[in-house]
């Protein structure tokens, strides 16, 4: 899903912009999204327990948010082409697709509805 996120903001922001930096701007976002996400999903199935859930949670958090964070806060501070080419932006579109896909994925299988009986049928009997 973030691939595709990639694949069709890539060519629009170089239709918008005209520079290939848009290209290098939106790749380093979308890659740093997307370790982030795999880091966090590879720490849901390593602290999958009732016991730690407070944990993965917070360390789940702190990798998704802190990876792209700084890797914006490093360039935006440092200044350059990459900033001209909106990583801000990019960063933010992969953030949300990122966490989108991730919490479809760590959501429990649907479970099917069961049956529900009441008190009254189990003692006509």
């Amino acid at each position: 899903m973030l691939l595709v996120a990639v694949a069709l903001s890539l060519p629009l922001g170089y239709a918008i912009l005209g520079n290939k930096m848009v290209l290098v701007a939106g790749g380093l976002a979308g890659g740093v999204c997307l370790l982030a996400g795999w880091i966090v999903l590879a720490l849901n199935h390593m602290l999958h327990r009732p016991q730690q859930a407070l944990a993965l949670v917070g360390l789940a958090m702190l990798v998704r948010m802190g990876m792209p964070l700084a890797m914006v806060l490093t360039i935006c501070l440092c200044g350059g082409p990459l900033v001209n080419a909106g990583i801000l932006y990019y960063v933010i579109l992969f953030y949300l697709v990122t966490l989108t896909v991730e919490t479809l994925l760590v959501l429990p299988p649907k479970r099917p509805a069961e049956k529900q009986v009441s008190a009254r049928q189990d003692f006509a009997g």
